[in-house]
């Protein structure tokens, strides 16, 4: 009788033992999964900010051009700036930049800087800058009706 007494509290002791190391594991293993989630929230917010600013790039609402149609690299029309702040307040560009803030900031020579775009999301947790540096060209600040070019950078801050 008291061999099976030993016996039976070895075995509850072991069973006692394994609970306690699959608890162990289950939180271990939670905690894992919600960093792992945590970044995959964060990565989605990054390439979300760059396609915005890729789209922005390349949007013929704001790019440089010269003679018929022929567009200048990683440019922005100053004029264009100015009048893509009152058109981007259409819904038309919900659907392209979603919830975010586009801003046009001017470096050199002086400190300037344009919001274009802003819908912030309600009850935001965090937001996701990008940068991406460009020039400005200004068609009536140059000598003899020529452009001026300006150093600038956008910034697009994604909501989430």
């Amino acid at each position: 009788m008291k061999k099976a007494q030993i016996r039976m509290t070895e075995t509850v002791a072991v069973i006692f033992i394994f609970l306690i190391l699959v608890v162990i594991g289950i939180v271990f293993f939670s905690k894992y999964q919600e960093g792992a989630t945590q970044e995959k929230v964060h990565e989605q917010f990054v390439k979300q900010a760059q396609e915005i600013t890729t789209k922005l790039l390349y949007s013929p609402e704001l790019t440089c051009t010269r003679g018929e149609a022929e567009s200048e690299s990683f440019c922005f029309d100053l004029m264009k700036v100015h009048a893509a702040q009152e058109a981007f307040k259409d819904d038309y560009y919900f659907d392209i930049f979603s919830f975010a803030r586009v801003t046009v900031n001017q470096t050199y020579p002086e400190k300037k800087g344009w919001i274009l775009y802003e819908r912030k999301k309600p009850e935001y947790t965090k937001v996701t800058p990008t940068y991406f540096t460009l020039s400005l060209k200004d068609l009536g600040a140059g000598h003899k009706g020529e452009a001026a070019y300006r150093y600038g950078f956008v910034k697009v801050e994604v909501f989430g």
